[in-house]
């Protein structure tokens, strides 16, 4: 393998995605059939939005070799975050199957299942993932996820406070807590794990819930947060294809 690949190699394991297109050209210039390259420009075309692009990189380099897991991660990903789940799923199960004792495909499998998939198949593949890597964060957080949407208000909250164990800024975590607190009116344990929310991914909604926080605080602000809770589900049934695929969105930093 010559340098520039395990350069390559090496921005794609840490997800330095800023530094991939530079790298990509230095070593396409040396080696114009390299399949990792190619695979790699698709991989900072699909970061940058530019879908057609990617698809077309990525099958170029599978034309060189239809075994490039580079670029079959590639073709996962834009499928993922296209909402084409049989096609998505095809390309994991594939990937699975030539690289079983792979964390980050599983972790991946979990996060498609948990948002197109059945309850019960998602169950299965985190309790597959996990007996293999149960201290993996990415798994831990799409296991989250999915307890998330379910019903059983303890299990979010012990899992919450055993992934920050593993990953002390961990969104998801630090959501649910800070909502459940406010909820009990445990304002101060509200209070840091919604700012720590703010600090990590500022967002609109998390602005919102330490508005209610304060106006709860002072006692005038019960009525803010039922108003405020009532709104996001009526905007989620009205607009669920924006909402579905607000959550598919491929999160790059990890």
């Amino acid at each position: 393998m010559n340098h520039p690949e395990q350069q390559l190699r090496m921005l794609l394991t840490n997800g330095w995605w800023q530094h991939l297109d530079a790298f990509s050209d230095i070593a396409l210039a040396s080696a114009p059939d390299s399949s990792l390259a190619i695979a790699s420009k698709g991989f900072a075309s699909l970061r940058r939005g530019k879908t057609d692009e990617a698809l077309a990189l990525f099958h170029d380099s599978l034309a060189i070799d239809a075994t490039d897991v580079a670029a079959r991660t590639g073709l996962f990903n834009l499928h993922y975050q296209d909402a084409n789940f049989p096609k998505a799923d095809e390309i994991i199960m594939g990937l699975l199957r030539d690289l079983p004792h792979e964390p980050a495909l599983h972790a991946a499998r979990c996060r498609l299942y948990a948002i197109f998939d059945t309850r019960k198949r998602t169950d299965e593949a985190l309790r597959e993932g996990l007996q293999l890597h149960p201290q993996d964060r990415e798994l831990r957080t799409v296991e989250l996820y999915h307890a998330y949407h379910g019903s059983d208000e303890q299990k979010k909250i012990a899992l919450s406070l055993k992934l920050l164990q593993l990953d002390p800024e961990n969104l998801i975590a630090h959501v649910i807590l800070g909502s459940t607190c406010l909820k009990e009116r445990d304002f101060d344990n509200a209070q840091h794990h919604l700012k720590t929310c703010m600090a990590i991914a500022p967002s609109e909604d998390t602005a919102r819930m330490l508005e209610v926080l304060e106006a709860s605080r002072s006692g005038k602000g019960s009525w803010r947060l039922a108003v405020w809770a009532y709104r996001q589900k009526l905007l989620k049934r009205l607009f669920p294809k924006y909402y579905r695929r607000k959550r598919v969105k491929i999160r790059w930093d990890h």
